[in-house]
Order: C-alpha cells, then structure tokens, then sequence
C-alpha cells in the first residue's frame, strides 16, 4: 500500500487546497462541510445532508436531520439516513421515486459502497471487495482514494450504477438491489474451479449471482437457485410451491416444495445468511434423492466418532448422514489435502457451490 507522509506544515495546506477545491468552509480548528439538498425531478421529494456532528461540530441542532422529505413548507419527513459520515453531493445516487439510492465512499479507509431502501441499509461493499490490487489505492492520513471520480456514471432509466476503480476493475450495479449486474470485469473463478464453471455456464445451470464474486459466501436463497437450475434441467418445471414470510423468493419456494431444503423456524427461510457446509450437504443429498439418485447410505458412525472425518463431533446432528454421504460419493471433499476435515460450520462459496453442482450433475447425467 501506498503511504505518503508529510511535514506538519506540508499537510496542513494540502488539506487547506483539498478543502477548498471541494467546497468546504475552512476553519482554523476544524472543518465544516455545509449541509446541502437534492431535489426528485418532480420536485416533490428533498433529500437533505445535514453534517454529522462528528465531522461537524458547528452543526446548528436545529437543521433537519439527513433523510428524504416532501418538499413542503414544513417539511414532511419520509424516512430518515442514520449516521452515513462525510459526503458531498456527487457522492449519491438515487432511484427516479428516491426510494432507493447508493452512497458512495471514495473518501474511506474500509467502507466503499453502500445501497440503501427506504432509508434502511440493504447492501454494502468494502474496498477490498471491489479493487484487487489494493497497491494501486492511494492512502493518505485520513482516508483510502479508491475510485475514479470521473468513472462514476448512472444510467437513471434503468437504475443501473458502473464504477470503474483504481486498478481499472468495472462494476456494474443494480441500484434497487445493489447486486452486481452481469459480473465484474477481472473477477475470475479459482484456477480449480475455472472448468466447473465453464460447463455450467455452456449449461444454462448458472444464475446471475454465480457469475462473479466466485470466492464470495453463498447465500441459502443463492443456493436454492442453482439447486433448482440442475432440478429443471433433468427434470420437469417445479409449479409447486411452500411459502416463508422472509422471502417471496420463487426458488426458494420451490426447493422448500422438492424438499431439498427446509426453513429455520416460525415460517422463515432466512435466504440471505451464508449457506454452511453442512447446510450445503444436506441439500445437496435431497436433490440427488429428488433427482431421483438417493446416495447410498454409510454404516451408522459409533457416537462422537465418524468412519470417514476427523471432526466429525462439529457436525449438526441433523446433518451428520448427509455430510458423510456426500463426503463418500465425492460431491464435497476435504479443506485440507492432507487430512480428512469437513469443517461443517464454514461457509460455502459460490465456486464450491458450482463445483458440487457439476459433480451432482455428472453422478446424475
């Protein structure tokens, strides 16, 4: 990483400059960065950015607090930004209704992106999560640059953000979601994984998330769609359906349906909490089952002992059967070359998750 040092003195102007160039009142003991408004097209809806008092300790308690407003007279709060930290105009980008909008970091050592619905925090990306090469991110006393301001570019029409980074990384953006679109441009599977992906991409077996982030965790609903990809393609579409009231999500109704996965509780899926190993085991032993290829049961381990893995006693133990199962068939394997560990709580990535679904597939095909 790149760190540049100054003198006092040295430092002391280069923020004056920075400062000034940026629209920022200049005090001897600190600085304030004025409030501002951004108003809907229709001029209906304000979003006002009131300072935090952190950045701002000038800040005249009587100013409205950062949110979106009926630009009104008074103004009628519609919801409200909890503690978002120092911004500027240009660092916002919202949906046509406001609803939805990304704020973006440039000026952070940790936090990049951030999506937000109705005011509420619904994804965020930090720095590592964007830029590969972190030596190509210029760090000074207070903050990480890691964009190109001048790459920034929202395509309203279709709430759709591109970001270009520092190491000229593209990401592309669904604003409602705050997903990426269409995979990262230099965002490549593990050189394990590159031909497993490459036939479920040929497929058709691949859905939109398991096109990029390749090391990042899977999902229970991201799971759920691949699973009922490889369903459908062996077998006919799933019009059943058992619903969750977490989750409108149709594959995860359907894989509910096939029984190839149940929910946690009181009616709840939870579809956005990283699949486990063991999770993943077990789904994968009811889709063999539902495909209509059960795995062949292994000898009742003695209590606390597997014939098969060493750690064995962290497994569920409603997961125990299935781990053991897919672990003999060589669905999943070992996180070590060398010994035989399962590690039943890790989670499961989206590489892994194709990998298993193209072993399943070629068990099954």
């Amino acid at each position: 990483m790149k760190t540049i040092k100054h003198k006092k003195s040295t430092l002391v102007l280069l923020i004056s400059v920075i400062m000034m160039f940026s629209g920022v009142a200049i005090y001897a003991d600190d600085f304030v960065v004025d409030p501002f408004r951004i108003t809907s097209e229709d001029g209906s809806k304000v979003f006002i950015y009131t300072p935090n008092p952190h950045f701002n300790r000038r800040r005249d308690s009587r100013l409205p607090a950062t949110g979106l407003y009926y630009n009104t007279d008074p103004l009628e709060l519609i919801y409200l930004l909890d503690d978002i930290g120092w911004a500027f105009e240009n660092d916002f980008f919202f949906s046509p209704d406001f609803r939805h909008l990304a704020f973006f970091r440039e000026l952070s050592f940790d936090i990049a992106l951030e999506f937000y619905e109705d005011g509420i925090l619904i994804k965020r990306y930090m720095i590592d999560d964007l830029v590969k090469n972190m030596n190509e991110v210029w760090f000074s006393t207070s903050s990480a640059h890691w964009a190109k301001r001048a790459s920034r570019n929202f395509d309203t029409t279709n709430n759709i953000l591109t970001v270009t980074t520092v190491d000229n990384l593209t990401h592309v953006f669904d604003i409602k979601t705050g997903e990426t679109i269409n995979g990262t441009v230099g965002d490549t599977p593990s050189s394990w994984a590159q031909e497993s992906v490459e036939r479920a991409s040929d497929l058709g077996l691949l859905p939109d998330s398991f096109r990029y982030g390749f090391e990042k965790n899977t999902t229970r609903a991201e799971f759920a769609a691949i699973a009922i990809a490889l369903y459908e393609h062996f077998r006919e579409p799933v019009t059943g359906r058992i619903t969750f009231t977490d989750t409108n999500d149709s594959n995860v109704e359907r894989v509910a349906y096939l029984g190839i996965a149940t929910g946690v509780g009181n009616n709840r899926f939870d579809p956005n909490s990283p699949l486990t190993r063991e999770q993943a085991a077990v789904m994968l032993a009811n889709l063999a089952e539902a495909l209509g290829h059960p795995l062949v049961p292994l000898p009742t381990s003695p209590p606390g002992q597997s014939l098969l893995l060493t750690d064995h006693s962290y497994i569920s133990s409603w997961a125990v059967l299935d781990v053991e199962q897919v672990y003999a068939a060589g669905i999943m394997g070992s996180v070590d070359n060398g010994i035989s560990v399962f590690a039943p709580q890790q989670p499961y990535t989206r590489e892994q998750s194709i990998v298993t679904i193209m072993r399943l597939f070629d068990m099954v095909k």
